[in-house]
């Protein structure tokens, strides 16, 4: 269970998180499996039985949590913006509930009024050859300027499909190791009683 739990710390991006968490819950029920055959039949279920139980299912409802997360990172590619309740609700909520600092996503703005005034500029017949050769750059830089702009925005849509991303994370680890503590504090207590 503590190599679960450690597991929630390994980076989203890559798959490695969801192949360790499957390898750590074949591993567990082989050791259920071995436990199984060592421990002795009675008729009442043992509380280690029932402990072990419960991990197993918590596991398997963090490995369910790392797929969920990689779906989110995966919209950050087919989804250009993070729906706005959704940025409401966990970047702004959650993410001060869980004292995550989200920062300032910011979004850029392209100047279409500059753009339109330019190429009216541009447009005038009577120019020399060297301002025709100026207004020419000029148009490239104006469209460079827009594939940057363009691009600045797909980055700071994926940043904040990261960010949704590990606010959720961060919860579900919260939630995962607060129900990991109290079935372990219950076990001690009815195996103490």
């Amino acid at each position: 269970v503590l190599v679960d739990v450690a597991s929630m710390f390994i980076p989203m991006e890559g798959g490695e998180r969801l192949g360790f968490k499957i390898t750590v819950v074949l591993g567990f029920s082989v050791l259920l499996l071995i436990l199984n055959d060592l421990l002795p039949n009675s008729e009442v279920t043992p509380i280690l039985g029932v402990f072990c139980a419960v991990c197993l299912v918590i596991m398997i409802i963090s490995i369910v949590d790392s797929i969920f997360i990689s779906y989110m990172l995966h919209l950050s590619a087919v989804r250009p913006d993070v729906p706005q309740w959704l940025k409401i609700w966990v970047l702004k909520h959650l993410a001060f509930i869980l004292r995550i600092d989200t920062g300032e996503v910011t979004t850029s703005v392209v100047g279409k009024e500059a753009d339109i005034q330019t190429r009216r500029c541009l447009q005038k017949e009577h120019d020399s050859a060297e301002i025709k050769l100026l207004k020419k750059v000029l148009l490239e830089l104006l469209m460079i300027r827009r594939h940057m702009i363009m691009s600045k925005r797909e980055e700071e849509a994926k940043s904040e499909w990261n960010m949704v991303a590990f606010v959720l994370d961060r919860f579900i680890l919260i939630c995962y190791l607060l129900t990991v503590f109290i079935i372990l504090i219950t076990v001690v207590v009815v195996w103490a009683f």
